[in-house]
């Protein structure tokens, strides 16, 4: 009994410590997704990295979000799959739209300055949730 709580206590601070090495870059994707939800996409461009903004113009970032009705109005965003290898998080999982809709989403997020920002994404069309 004494091993298998020493056993759960190891997999716990294994866990949190993921959850923590990803949760700066994981928020940045939560605020982006919020951003958009209130219609403020200037402020969700802003989250982009410089470069992802020198080869994504802010018309087509928009013309990207108005093209995924979950991204629209995400209701929720649950992001089970994390890495992070120095400056460069990659973040995927599940955005959940009003309905039974839902999009897949997957991020790279990466360290500008002091600041985390997204590298590039990827928003899968809309499917009803089965």
């Amino acid at each position: 009994m004494r091993m298998l709580c020493i056993v759960l206590l190891a997999i716990s601070g294994l866990a949190g410590y993921w959850w923590i090495r990803t949760y700066e870059s994981v928020e940045v994707v939560q605020s982006q997704l919020a951003a958009i939800g209130e219609g403020r996409y200037p402020q969700a461009y802003d989250y982009l990295s410089s470069m992802a903004k020198t080869t994504l113009p802010f018309e087509e970032f928009v013309a990207l979000i108005q093209n995924n009705s979950v991204v629209m109005e995400t209701r929720s965003a649950s992001f089970p799959l994390r890495t992070r290898e120095g400056p460069t998080a990659i973040i995927s999982g599940m955005l959940t739209g009003y309905g039974a809709w839902i999009s897949q989403a997957s991020y790279i997020v990466v360290q500008e300055k002091d600041q985390w920002k997204i590298q590039s994404f990827h928003w899968a069309p809309p499917r009803e949730d089965e």
